[in-house]
This record gives structure tokens, C-alpha cells and sequence, in this order.
């Protein structure tokens, strides 16, 4: 994938991460630790998943490795309330936004050495997207399940 293209997934992932942000708003303070069973993650450790793994691939990209360790660190944040999240969740999807619309086609050739095996940049860029959007599959699930109404997927900003 060439950093045109990269450009033009970027441009949309941007649009949706408005529609993600309202359905967060969504949420309650008090549902923030809510998961449907013992063996998945709360809403918080989805988000924080997401948008945290968002940094982790910019600092894989202008490191050129990223540890599991490293990983897990990453998707760690102290907010206490759905409005510290939304400040999370700008802050690490404009990180990756930011460096994924400057990269050059040769930057995106790039290998990186993931704890997962290793890619090329601009790999791990299309595998941010596919976490995305996964991601937010689930939230309008757990969503639904709080009786909560998702934002219409294409409720752009």
C-alpha cells in the first residue's frame, strides 16, 4: 500500500473515530467497568485497546520494534470518566493519524519487528484499521446490551 492509499484509509478511519467518539459519550461513568462475562474486557479496556494500540504502532514505526510489555503499556490510562477518555482516545488516534498521513511510499516498506512477528509499516497501519473497526463492532454490542443506542455509523462530524 502506497502512502496515497494510506492517505485515503486515513481520511475515513478519521471520520469514524467522530461516530466512535459519540458512541463513547454514549456510555455512562458507571458502565465504564461493565463487561457481559467473566472472559471479556469492560468497555474501558476495549477503548483503551483500540485507541491505545494506535500508539503503540507509532512508537513500533519510529522505533522500529515494539515488546508485548511495550504494548501493554500502551493501552493504559489513568481517566476515571467517559470525558478523560475521549481526551485518551484524541490523543492516540491523532498520534497515529498524524504520522500515518506523513509517511512516504519508501517509510511504508519499512520493516518493523512487532512481538507478533514482523510487517512492514504499512501493514501495520491497515492492521490499526482492522483493529478499529473491530473494536467498535463490539462496543455497539456491548452498547446494545446496556440499552444503550449507537450513533448511526455514518454520522460523520
Amino acid at each position: 500500500m502506497n502512502a496515497e492509499a494510506i492517505k485515503e484509509l486515513f481520511g475515513q478511519l478519521k471520520l469514524s473515530h467522530g461516530v466512535v467518539k459519540k458512541l463513547i459519550e454514549k456510555f455512562p461513568d458507571d458502565k465504564l467497568d461493565w463487561k457481559p462475562a467473566n472472559e471479556t474486557r469492560t468497555v474501558k479496556e476495549i477503548i483503551t485497546h483500540f485507541y491505545g494500540s494506535g500508539n503503540g504502532f507509532v512508537h513500533a514505526i519510529q522505533t522500529g520494534s515494539l515488546t508485548e510489555e511495550e504494548n501493554r503499556n500502551f493501552e493504559k490510562t489513568d481517566a476515571a470518566n467517559v470525558n478523560e477518555l475521549l481526551k485518551f482516545c484524541d490523543a492516540a488516534f491523532n498520534s497515529v493519524y498524524n504520522l500515518a498521513i506523513t509517511l512516504t511510499d519508501d517509510e511504508l516498506v519499512k520493516k518493523i519487528k512487532m512481538f507478533y512477528g514482523e510487517f512492514p509499516t504499512s501493514q501495520l497501519l491497515q492492521f490499526f484499521f482492522t483493529e478499529f473497526y473491530h473494536h467498535y463492532g463490539q462496543l455497539t454490542v456491548y452498547a446494545r446490551l446496556l440499552d444503550i443506542i449507537p450513533p448511526l455509523a455514518y454520522d460523520f462530524e
